[in-house]
């Protein structure tokens, strides 16, 4: 049995995950990316915190999963946590979203349509089954696509 307080986790041997030195997207620097008039959202989560942003579309890719897809921009949050936070991809389902969320991302990159609904073009490589798998620690992450091991 453990005795006291547990020691705080120990950074592993390497680089650690920092923000300030990850890509960005820029909707600048996108050539298909359209920012969706009048679409906002505003979230609000069980911590208190409130993300608020708008609405864009684009070609995500995921590996080699790719759909056009309609996402979150974030702009502002009243968390610190999220800072230097630039979006959010939803993997949940669509059923349980708000009418201003747009479809999460894994039911884009699965739709052999690729994506949106009238989207003139075909996935070639949709994601075959609708599971997935977040590993999260205060250091690293890890998402598996199609299943999980």
């Amino acid at each position: 049995k453990v005795k006291g307080p547990l020691p705080p986790p120990q950074e592993p041997p390497g680089d650690a995950f920092d923000i300030r030195t990850v890509d960005q997207f820029d909707p600048g620097r996108s050539l298909s990316f359209a920012r969706e008039l009048f679409a906002t959202f505003e979230l609000s989560y069980a911590d208190t915190s409130l993300l608020t942003g708008y609405v864009g579309r684009d070609i995500v890719q995921l590996g080699h999963y790719y759909a056009m897809t309609r996402f979150g921009c974030a702009l502002d949050c009243n968390d610190p946590h999220f800072n230097g936070v630039d979006g959010i991809l939803g993997l949940g389902l669509p059923d349980a979203a708000l009418a201003s969320i747009p479809t999460p991302l894994l039911f884009a990159i699965s739709n052999d349509r690729g994506g949106l609904e009238g989207a003139n073009y075909i996935n070639e490589r949709p994601l075959h089954q609708r599971k997935f798998a977040f590993l999260s620690t205060a250091f690293s992450g890890e998402l598996q696509l199609g299943g999980y091991d």
